[in-house]
Order: C-alpha cells, then sequence, then structure tokens
C-alpha cells in the first residue's frame, strides 16, 4: 500500500470509529483497536485503556465530527500516525468543541489497528 493509499485506508477507519453502530459494538471495536489500546482524552481526564472504552462508549451522548486537514506520518513499517483537527458539536448543545487529534495505528500483519488516541482542545478555526 502506497502513502496515499495508506492515508486514506486510516481515514476510513477513523470515520468509522465515530459512527454510533459501531461506537456501540463491542465485537466490531474489538476488530478496530489493539488489545494495549490507551486514550489520552481531550478533556484532559485520566487516560482510558480499551476496557475503559468499552464502559465509556455504552452510555456516550450522540455527536457529530467534522474531520479536516489531514496528515500521515509513517513511524515505522507497521505504525503509522495519522493527525487533524476536529470540530465535535454534541447533540443537545449548542457549543462546538475543537480539537487538534492524533491516533497511532499499527499494522499486526492482517489489519491496521488504532493503538493510541489523543484530543487535545485548541482555538476555533474554520
Amino acid at each position: 500500500m502506497n502513502m496515499v493509499q495508506l492515508k486514506q485506508y486510516l481515514i476510513t477507519l477513523e470515520l468509522k470509529l465515530i459512527e454510533p453502530e459501531v461506537r456501540r459494538c463491542k465485537a466490531t471495536l474489538n476488530q478496530l483497536i489493539t488489545e494495549d489500546f490507551m486514550e489520552y482524552p481531550a478533556s484532559g481526564g485520566a487516560p482510558y485503556l480499551k476496557a475503559d472504552v468499552y464502559d465509556r462508549l455504552a452510555g456516550e451522548i450522540l455527536f457529530t465530527v467534522t474531520q479536516q486537514d489531514y496528515q500521515l506520518r509513517v513511524l515505522a513499517d507497521d505504525v503509522a500516525q495519522l493527525v487533524y483537527r476536529a470540530k465535535i458539536f454534541v447533540s443537545g448543545r449548542s457549543d462546538i468543541k475543537y480539537s487538534h487529534r492524533s491516533s497511532i495505528y499499527k499494522y499486526n500483519g492482517t489489519q491496521w489497528q488504532m493503538q493510541f488516541h489523543q484530543g487535545t482542545p485548541c482555538d476555533v478555526f474554520s
């Protein structure tokens, strides 16, 4: 897979991970994130591990996300980082959350899975 294809594939995975149906399906999430997955949330709270993700997503309030300005960095033959900016619209709220996002994906020999994710609040952007 060349760089352009890898970037598009990882963007597809990133978008899949924000779909409500995927976020509520433990089996699908299990395929998309590694066993040692960790996330630093944009809230600044304690990091989430894979087991925490399942519990947290079960009671999640619906939201929509607009992502833009994707950049791909290949860190090793089997490790890639996707960085981008996101606008998050939470149902029932009028404010928009803006953040820089970073996801690290690992290729396990058969598929790419998210191993790490971090959201960092940022200033408003257009």
